[in-house]
Order: C-alpha cells, then structure tokens, then sequence
C-alpha cells in the first residue's frame, strides 16, 4: 500500500480479506503469498508502530473476531479486563500507566502525547505521529457498542489500579448455606442471590472518592511498602471512636500513627482509598441491630430493592459470615423482602433526561396546576402502592392514581355510612343479635384473619384486595343493602335496629384495623369521630389507644345458611332484571318469588322463613322481595326459569309481580291498600306518638 513505508508483507486473518478489500484498506486485491494458522504465530514477537525498539510478544485470544478489523489486535492489560487477564496468564505485568485519573496521557507516553486528553487531542495526535512515522495503513469511522456514564452521557475509559480485595473463599459458602434458614420474599430471590454469591471470587473493598470512610493504611515514602498491623489498627480505631471517620483527613500525621512510629512521621504518607459503601451498610448488623438488642440479635426483616442482591444483602451476608461464623442464627436477617422499582404509567424506567420523573410530594399536595396534577393526598399513594405486585416493578401516573382515589374514596363513604349509622348507639352489645348480623360479625373476623395474615407475610395487595372485596362485596352490596330497612325504619330502641347498629360498630372497627396499614391517616380520621371529635380541628386519641370490640365467629349453621343465601339471592336478582326488562315487574321490591330448590337449599332457608307480627321474614327481608315462598316442584301455573349457582346446584326462580301495595314509608310492597302505611310502619308511627 502506497500510504505504508518499508513494509514489504502484510498480514491479516484470512476471513477478514474480502471485508477490508470491501471497505477500502487495500486499494486493490492484495497477492496472497503464503498462509499461518494462529498456532505458528504464538511465540512469535513483533514491534510497536512508534516505538521501533519495544518489542511485544504474540498472544492468542479468544474474544478476538472475524467480523472486525485485521484478526490482529492491539493489547492493553492496563485499560481492559479481557486483555489484563490475558496478560496475567501469560505473566505479562503492567509496567507503567500511559493514561491517568484525568482520561489524559502521562509522561510514559512521551512528551508529544503528555497531558493530552485521549478523546480529544491526544487521540487526533497519534494518528499524526503514526502518518510521520508512516504507520497508517487506513483511517475509518467505525460504529460499535461503547459504554457511556448514564449521567453525563459520555464515553469512559477503563484503568487498572491498585486496590484492596477481600478473599472469599469458604465465606461465599458460607453465606450462601445461611439463606437456608432465611424466608425470601420473593421465593424466586433466593436462586439469585445464592448464584451471585457463588460466582464471586473476591470483593474489591477500596474506593478513590473524595468522601466516605478512609481505608487506615500507611504507605512508606520510598518503598511504597503499605503499613497496616494490630498496632497501627487499634490506635485509628481509638482515634475513630474519640474523633469519627473524619479524623483520618483532619488530624496530623503523627497523631495517626502508632506511638512507636511517631519519630518517623515524614517516611509515611496517609492512603486515601476509602471503603466500599457496601462494607459499610453490609456492617449495618453490627453497628445498629446488635449495637441496640444485643449481641446475638438480628433483624427480623431486611426490605430493599432487587438491585441489593449484588449490593447490600450480599455484603451484609459476607460481612456476617467473616466476623461471626455460625452462630445461632447464621444469618444476619430472618427475612429478606425484594421489590422491583417504580415505572412510569407507559412502563419505562424514569430518568432526569426524560422528564418522566414521578414526584411523590406531587402526589400528595398536587402539581401548580390541580386540575391535571390534583392533591391526592398519602393515602391515594399508599393505596396505589399496596395494590401493585410489590416483587416486580410498577407503573404510576395518573389512570393508576384515579383508581387508587376511587378506592380510597369507596372504604371512607362505606366508614361514612358506618358512622352515621350508628352515631346514636351507646356500645353496649344487645342481648340478642338477629341471625342475619351473626354471619355479617363472622365476615368481620374471617377478614381481619386474612388481613393479618396478608400483613405478615407481605402481601399487602392480597390484603388491599381483601378489603376492597369486604367493602364492595360484604358491606355495600349485601349487608348495607339488607340493613337499611332496620336502621331507617323500625322504632330507634328497637332491638333490631339496636342488633344492626352493634354489628356496624364492631365491622367499623375491624375496618379500621385492616386498612391501618395501608390508609392509617383514614383510620385515625375514623377514631376521631367515633370520638365526636373533628379530627381537622380538634384533638384525639389514636386508634391504637382504643379499644374497640372484636368479631366473633358464629357457628357453622349460620355460615352454611347464609353463603347458600347469597348464592341465592344472586340467581333471584338475575330473574327479576330479566322481568324487569321485559316490563313484567317493577323489581325486587315489587315482585313476589318462588324458589323450587334441593331439599339441602331448603333445608338451610328453613329457618329464615318464620314470619313476624307483620308478615315480613328474614329471607324476604334477604331478597328484598314483597313475598318469597320455597317450595318443592316447579307448578305448571308459573313461568319458570332455571338459575345455575356457584356451587354448581341449579335452583328454579319464578317471578311475579305481587298483589300486594307499596307502603309510602318504608316503599316496600307490603301494604293492602295503594298509598297507606303497611301493618309494621303503621305500628311504628302509633308507638311513637
């Protein structure tokens, strides 16, 4: 090539011939006059392109490729881990540094080159000196895969340096033999961490930052011998504990060294690597929970996100097993949760340069503009948060924020109602509870049962969905729906109403106490006015210093009776929109049924069948229906229709429209004249005047 002096052959991998022709190295097709396979050419030494004297030995590698360059690459040991490990093999150290801290050449690179950047100037100097030396053979721009600082954006250099390891050895057995004996939330967590922890070999513990806590190590001026021993140890750590980490960068000298070397000060010089932040959070076992609970203590739970299994839960478990061996518990924690991270709502991670950034604070007081970014307050957030699958990332904006407010808001207007339900009850429990609040106190306790559960194992969108399956389902749906009529419209002392009343009580409180977790500014807004305070503008007790009455289970009957009720009060709800629609009946409340069912259904109906005084039962106070009858064959005078249940048993559903009137009072169907009180409004008008 006429661009390169006093070369007479050239050399190139064979698979790279037709590529480099393609692209313009050789300005025609070059003469092949002989071929080496890699194996001839180990062994074999070459010079480097400036330096016609510093000869340089042939290695093969492994990581070189065909589908670049010549076959033939350049070797730094100092500036990349393939070629430091490749050199290393081959008992080839680094000499001396031709690049420093600054990304700039030092003098081992010659005083043309010296103090230049090597992206910049340095860079576009090399290539002069190679034109001078006539050394280049082609000049291109190639686009490839660089890696890049991800806050600046620009390219960076890699650079051996000198730096304190930590051996591991047996300790990543060790610690990986402790998750054992260790709950991992998710379980998936623990296949991770243990493979982490078994491919590391050593743990590099020296840091160059301006900050952080100083590595105590003297280095001789001359020899550059590294003083570290039990005697100059103990004399920092006593200065440390007297002074703190920063005593190391402010006090002299001879005060930092042992009393034996004080004399010889000027032959030392202070280190200033500092430690690996792992090794400092990593010893957090040690300086807060046994510093605090003892020397046998550990933490029941370490919470962080799935980018510590190679940071923080990993360095805790290494620092564990280096000072305390196994001991008791050979763990430093009991549980390990990992979550994911936040997204933005299209599921992209959010970066500063994106502006995808979600600020809490924004969340909870709301943007300068609260029409498109309104205040949604810390239980908005909080609700969002339980209702996500903590163990993966989630995504936030302001669809997922708008369901969140509409869950907040259903559980406080279901306390709301709760509240003014029972704003004139006195607490005492009556002395008998109609058989319909019976089952509603077992829903009481069997949700507190699951939440807590739920809390325990941190699971907390099983209990936000429990919850929101009480209030939605449980409460608004079913209970309020059949209660209502008690509480608006039998006389106040009533014991049925009275009955209601204690059963709202107790479900408010076992509301509050699920949602505490999660909505714990709702749960203390509740207590105060269950108080009769203003919580905004008066002083209360917290819930936790209340005493509220506990759920209790009824027996199995009245579980058993009332789930078959629900499934059955679902088929009659569809029969009746079905003649509602068609215009037969004006719905549930002006239709009279009939239930042909199995002989165990009507077994369980049995009893809610008795009437009162007044003709009314709790079956068809259930149903909401004007009349409801069971019976045991389909007759052929009505119009049936056959209704599958959950449980896979099918019931048949006749609906009517009843005979009966609609009572002005209480709109039940109840009345025997159109426009007059039924039989049981009546009597409660009469007994109150």
């Amino acid at each position: 090539h006429n661009s390169v002096t006093a070369a007479k052959y050239l050399l190139v991998g064979k698979a790279h011939l037709p590529r480099l022709v393609t692209e313009g190295v050789f300005l025609s097709t070059p003469t092949v006059v002989g071929e080496l396979t890699g194996h001839d050419l180990c062994g074999s030494t070459c010079f480097t392109p400036l330096e016609a004297q510093s000869e340089v030995p042939v290695l093969p590698a492994n990581y070189v490729t065909s589908d670049a360059g010549t076959g033939l690459v350049h070797t730094a040991p100092a500036h990349g881990l393939d070629d430091y490990s490749l050199c290393t093999h081959h008992g080839i150290a680094i000499a001396h540094h031709m690049v420093g801290e600054r990304g700039r050449f030092t003098a081992a690179a010659g005083t043309r080159l010296q103090g230049k950047d090597i992206f910049g100037d340095g860079n576009q100097e090399v290539m002069q000196m190679l034109r001078e030396h006539g050394r280049l053979l082609h000049a291109g721009t190639v686009q490839h895969r660089y890696p890049h600082d991800w806050r600046t954006h620009k390219p960076t250099f890699q650079r051996a340096t000198q730096q304190w390891f930590a051996r591991l050895g047996d300790l990543r057995t060790t610690a990986a033999e402790a998750l054992d004996s260790v709950q991992m939330l998710p379980e998936s967590s623990r296949s991770r961490l243990t493979a982490m922890l078994s491919g590391r070999n050593e743990w590099c513990i020296s840091r160059q930052r301006a900050w952080g806590v100083p590595i105590p190590v003297f280095y001789h001026r001359d020899t550059k011998e590294h003083l570290l021993n039990d005697e100059s140890f103990e004399h920092v750590l006593q200065l440390v504990a007297q002074h703190g980490t920063d005593c190391w960068w402010s006090l002299p000298k001879e005060q930092l060294l042992p009393p034996s070397l004080r004399d010889h000060a000027e032959d030392y010089v202070l280190g200033t690597d500092t430690m690996d932040v792992w090794f400092d959070s990593g010893s957090s076992w040690r300086a807060v929970v046994q510093q605090r609970c003892g020397q046998e203590a550990v933490a029941d739970v370490y919470l962080e996100g799935s980018d510590q299994h190679r940071g923080w839960f990993q360095s805790s478990l290494l620092t564990f097993a280096a000072a305390t061996g196994k001991k008791s518990f050979p763990s430093p924690f009991r549980r390990l949760v990992t979550h994911g991270f936040v997204m933005d709502e299209n599921g992209a991670k959010m970066s500063k340069s994106l502006g995808n950034g979600v600020d809490p604070a924004t969340i909870i007081n709301g943007g300068s503009n609260k029409k498109t970014e309104p205040a949604y307050g810390a239980d908005v957030m909080r609700m969002w948060v339980a209702s996500c699958d903590f163990t993966g990332d989630a995504a936030i904006g302001q669809n997922a924020l708008s369901l969140a407010a509409d869950q907040v808001r259903k559980v406080r207007n279901t306390a709301r109602f709760m509240l003014g339900s029972a704003s004139d009850f006195d607490g005492r429990p009556p002395g008998q509870l109609v058989n319909l609040d019976l089952y509603m106190l077992g829903l009481c306790a069997a949700l507190e049962e699951k939440v807590s559960a739920a809390y325990e194992s941190f699971a907390f969108l099983k209990a936000q969905q429990a919850i929101l399956s009480f209030v939605n389902s449980d409460l608004s749906s079913f209970y309020f729906e059949i209660v209502k009529d008690r509480l608006y419209l039998e006389p106040q002392d009533s014991a049925e109403r009275r009955s209601a009343q204690y059963v709202l009580h107790v479900a408010l409180g076992s509301l509050q106490r699920a949602v505490f977790p999660i909505l714990c500014h709702l749960a203390e807004e509740i207590a105060g006015f269950r108080q009769g305070k203003d919580p905004a503008k008066e002083s209360f007790d917290s819930m936790l210093k209340c005493s509220y009455p506990l759920p209790t289970q009824p027996d199995n009957g009245v579980v058993e009776r009332w789930n078959i009720l629900r499934e059955v009060r679902k088929a009659v709800y569809r029969a009746v929109q079905s003649e509602r629609e068609a215009g037969q009946v004006p719905g549930a409340a002006g239709s009279t049924v009939h239930l042909c069912t199995s002989e165990k259904i009507a077994q369980a109906l049995q009893p809610l069948q008795i009437q009162d005084q007044f003709g009314n039962s709790e079956l068809n106070a259930a149903l909401m229906t004007s009349q409801v009858f069971v019976v045991g064959e389909q007759t052929p005078s009505l119009t049936w229709t056959n209704q599958a249940l959950d449980n896979n048993e099918t019931i048949g559903v006749s609906v009517s429209a009843t005979q009966s009137s609609q009572c002005p009072r209480c709109w039940r169907y109840m009345a025997t004249v159109n426009n007059t009180l039924c039989a049981r409004c009546r009597a409660v008008l009469d007994a109150r005047s």
